[in-house]
Formats: structure tokens, C-alpha cells, sequence
């Protein structure tokens, strides 16, 4: 357990550390959002291109591991609905707001620190797979349930075409991230062989080892700008889902697919069970559920200390291999 300790404390310690700079007015809040889009922008972006750019995608397991992460996230924001919609009586708009929580993980900030920690090299297909099935799939499919609630409930009739024209927009905003154009830059040099100049490839290997600490202080940054006015009994069914039912929902997958290379399973367990993207309270602000969405992110990373710890515990336990 101690070598688990090991790899949890020094994460939750640099979270504690920015928590404590912006409650303490050491940093303010504009400084912690600047460190997260440095990090968005600059430094993952970086991350991405240098490890697919050298990277043989041709080769591996990277259609598998789509194919888990993708089906284990639909598979938990489908069950996540059912739960709250059916079993706490939800309506449908707060139902769908649940279940973005549920299935949508922080594998920038949070998930590649904790797997950087736990593997000596982090798999260039998995971790860009699981930003494809985030930023292409469960982002937009969240905000499209969002929207369409959204007016089913105020009784307006936007039709067919206006909601799939929304969609198109919002797959539009998330191609042109510098995630994703780093994901098919990378791509390309990966399968064109092109080689990428030193000085570029210099300057991204300075810019890539800053990003899992500026990360993890702009996470404990934004918890300690943040003020939960209200506690909802489901704040914590959110959180347990995330950290618990999103990481079986990817094990199941795995069962019934084709078997993967061992860091490629350990690798979508792990980011399947991150605390939910940071953005979460933002995006679902605008639909008049923020306080509550704030103060389940708060609760999904208070409680991820132990879940997390536990599933490395439990990934020690029976994957030995990666005990040294």
C-alpha cells in the first residue's frame, strides 16, 4: 500500500498546494484559469504531437481500446441516466446533466499525471484514443442531450435541423481545439514518417514536462475558487458513479472485446476513473445546474483520493508486472 501512497500523495499534494494559493490569495483566480489554458493550449497539445509523431499507430491496439472506452463511456452515461431519471425521479434535463458527470473524465489534467506516475511510459494510442472518444463523442452527444432538453422542456420546437446544425457546430469548436489539431498533426507525421525538426521536437520536450504539474495546481486552483451554495443528496451519487460505475463499465467492455495489451487495459481503467472534466460546472451552468455540478466535481475529487488508491491498489494487486 505504501508504494500506492506513493503515487497518490505527491498528485494530491500539488492539488492541495494550488487549493491553498487561492485560498490563501497567494495566486488569484484569473492566474489558475491562465495556468489551464497554458496547459490546454500549449503544454498537451505538445504532450500529444511528440508521442504520436513518434509513435507506429499502424500497429497496437488502438481501434480496441476506442472501441472500450467508447462503449464503457456510452455504457455508463446510459446507466447514469437510468439511475437518476428512474430511481431518484430526475427530470430529463437534470437526468442528462448527471450523466455527463458520470462518464466524462479529466484524462488531461488529472488522468495523464496519475497514469505518468503509475506506468514508465504513458501509451501514446490509448491516451489519444480516449481524447477522441471525450472531445468527438461524449462532449458533443452530452451538450446535444443537454440542448434538446433543454427546449423539450420549455415547450419550444426548435425541429431537426436546428438541433443537428448545434451539432455541427459543436463538432466544429472541438476539431479545431489545439487538442485535436495536435491529435491529427501527430497522426500525420506518425503515418508519413515525416521527421520532426530538434529544435521543435526540444522545445515540445521542455513544454510536455511542465504539463502534469501545472495541471494538477490548476485543478486544486479552481476547487479553491469554488462555492458550493447548496448540498444535493445526488452530488455524491455523481461522484461514486464516476469514480466507480464509469471504470466497471470499461472493465465489462473489456471482457466482451478483444483482449488488449496490459498497459492499454491498465491505462482506460485508469482514465475511466478520474474525477469528471474540470469544464463541468461551466457547460452545464448555462442549463441552471452549476451549483449543484460544482459541488459534485468537489465531491469527485475529495473522493478520488481513496477510489483512486484503491483501484491502483487493486491494479497491483493483479497486475504484479507493474510493481516495478
Amino acid at each position: 500500500m505504501l508504494d500506492i501512497l506513493s503515487i497518490t500523495l505527491p498528485i494530491f499534494l500539488i492539488i492541495t498546494l494550488g487549493f491553498i494559493a487561492v485560498k490563501r490569495t497567494i495566486i488569484n483566480a484569473d492566474a489558475i484559469n491562465g495556468m489551464g489554458r497554458y496547459v490546454l493550449t500549449f503544454a498537451l497539445p505538445a504532450l500529444i504531437f511528440h508521442a504520436l509523431s513518434g509513435a507506429d499507430l499502424g500497429a497496437g491496439d488502438g481501434l480496441v481500446f476506442l472501441l472500450v472506452y467508447t462503449g464503457g463511456s456510452l455504457l455508463s452515461f446510459a446507466l447514469g441516466f437510468a439511475l437518476v431519471r428512474y430511481v431518484f425521479g430526475s427530470d430529463k434535463l437534470f437526468s442528462s446533466v448527471q450523466a455527463m458527470g458520470m462518464a466524462m473524465s479529466n484524462s488531461a489534467f488529472f488522468g495523464y499525471p496519475v497514469l505518468s506516475f503509475l506506468l514508465h511510459q504513458v501509451p501514446a494510442q490509448g491516451f489519444t484514443m480516449t481524447l477522441i472518444t471525450e472531445n468527438l463523442i461524449m462532449f458533443p452527444l452530452g451538450l446535444f442531450c443537454l440542448e434538446f432538453f433543454s427546449q423539450q422542456q420549455q415547450g419550444a420546437e426548435r425541429g431537426r435541423k436546428a438541433l443537428l446544425r448545434q451539432l455541427g457546430a459543436i463538432f466544429l469548436r472541438v476539431v479545431r481545439s489545439p487538442i485535436m489539431l495536435a491529435i491529427i498533426l501527430g497522426g500525420l507525421f506518425s503515418h508519413f514518417q515525416w521527421p520532426v525538426p530538434k529544435v521543435i521536437d526540444d522545445t515540445m520536450a521542455i513544454l510536455l514536462k511542465s504539463s502534469a504539474a501545472v495541471a494538477l495546481f490548476a485543478i486544486g486552483g479552481s476547487l479553491g475558487g469554488m462555492r458550493v451554495a447548496e448540498v444535493h443528496p445526488n452530488m455524491l451519487v455523481v461522484a461514486l458513479c464516476k469514480l466507480i460505475l464509469h471504470p466497471l463499465c470499461i472493465l465489462l467492455m473489456m471482457l466482451l472485446l478483444p483482449a488488449m495489451a496490459l498497459e492499454m487495459q491498465v491505462a482506460a481503467v485508469v482514465l475511466a476513473a478520474m474525477p469528471m472534466f474540470s469544464v463541468y460546472p461551466i457547460i452545464t451552468g448555462q442549463f441552471g445546474h452549476g451549483k449543484f455540478t460544482s459541488g459534485a466535481l468537489v465531491a469527485a475529487i475529495v473522493l478520488s483520493f481513496f477510489s483512486i488508491t484503491l483501484w491502483l491498489w487493486l491494479i497491483r494487486l493483479y497486475v504484479p508486472q507493474l510493481a516495478g
